[in-house]
């Protein structure tokens, strides 16, 4: 992938790390990117999140046990190795999971995760506040 992917998100009305699967599939070239839990067996390894690619999708595991703002991150970084091409939509079967971070790709999905919590975070507060001023109810 060439250029910055949060350049091309196309971000939907309503922000949040569920509603923007769609559109990181769209940028990633894949079908779908599904959101899953890690299986029982595997909560207990350490391990926050893991993306699977298979068949033309991609699935997002992340470990239940985990904070809320930690769920988010762990996402937000999963999708960070989705959009800079990390997995390839076409490969048969494909893993990226967080082992490494003075990997060059962790690094980058690391910046790219917290770049994309500021942008949902920022339009979430623009949100509230366009409410407030055209005296929409609160939520």
């Amino acid at each position: 992938m060439t250029g910055d992917p949060v350049t091309q998100i196309r971000w939907p009305e309503r922000v949040s790390v569920e509603n923007l699967a769609a559109e990181i599939a769209r940028i990633g070239g894949f079908g779908t990117v599904t959101l899953e839990t890690f299986p029982d067996y595997m909560r207990d390894t350490g391990v926050s999140g893991v993306t699977l690619a298979r068949d033309g999708n991609a699935e997002v595991f992340v470990n239940p046990g985990l904070t809320d703002l930690n769920r988010k991150l762990t996402i937000l970084h999963e999708y960070a190795h989705i959009l800079h091409g990390d997995l390839a939509s076409d490969d048969e079967y494909a893993i990226m999971h967080r082992s490494v971070f003075d990997d060059p790709r962790e690094k980058r999905a690391e910046e790219t995760g917290m770049r994309l919590l500021f942008e949902i975070q920022q339009r979430e507060h623009d949100t509230d506040v366009l409410r407030f001023i055209g005296g929409g109810p609160g939520e």
